[in-house]
């Protein structure tokens, strides 16, 4: 009954994180690409077998490993959760997009032509930018993200140090030549 409650508290963890990521639009990654100490993990569930075979002794060891596990996956979570989640829009004419044309040659294509999902990508120290297409009935957009090496989607231009060190270096220019066309009235929201 202990060993099913233990991996309750474990699956209690991962369950959620795993769930969030994949809600959001343009997120990536496996099970395990989670932000989640996977190696003290994996001694601790090792030590923890080897307590049953060699000594008692190895289980206090086992906890403590656990619980440093914990802690860093923790640490892990918080990393992830402090810079948001959200993605800058531009609407476009996607029948004009020619992905070679528009973007500068560093970004690596993987759509010449816009469609709903990635379309071009670029390697950071914080992961990757993404450039999606999104569509909302009939607007097409053009989609810029941040996704990190967990896979979670973030605002490349949000306050923090992920932030300020991309607008200095990668995003100090538009990543895309064009201009794109005006905010679809429908989308917009009334002041009165």
């Amino acid at each position: 009954m202990v060993a099913l409650f233990f991996t309750l508290t474990w699956v209690l963890v991962l369950a959620p994180l795993y769930l969030a990521r994949s809600a959001q639009s343009m997120s990536e990654g496996t099970f395990l690409s989670l932000p989640f100490d996977w190696t003290t993990f994996a001694m601790a569930s090792a030590i923890f077998a080897l307590h049953m075979l060699v000594s008692p002794i190895l289980g206090w060891a086992s906890y403590a490993l656990f619980w440093v596990s914990w802690f860093r996956t923790y640490r892990r979570i918080e990393g992830v959760l402090q810079i948001p989640a959200s993605r800058w829009l531009l609407p476009i004419d996607q029948s004009a997009w020619k992905s070679s044309h528009q973007l500068s040659p560093e970004w690596q294509v993987i759509s010449e032509r816009w469609t709903t999902g990635p379309i071009a990508r670029l390697g950071c120290d914080y992961g990757n930018l993404v450039i999606a297409g999104a569509s909302r009935g009939s607007d097409r957009f053009l989609a810029l993200a941040l996704v990190d090496g967990a896979g979670f989607v973030h605002d490349p231009f949000a306050d923090g140090p992920v932030g300020e060190a991309l607008t200095v270096g990668l995003l100090s220019q538009p990543p895309v030549t064009d201009l794109g066309l005006e905010w679809p009235e429908r989308l917009l929201v009334s002041d009165s």
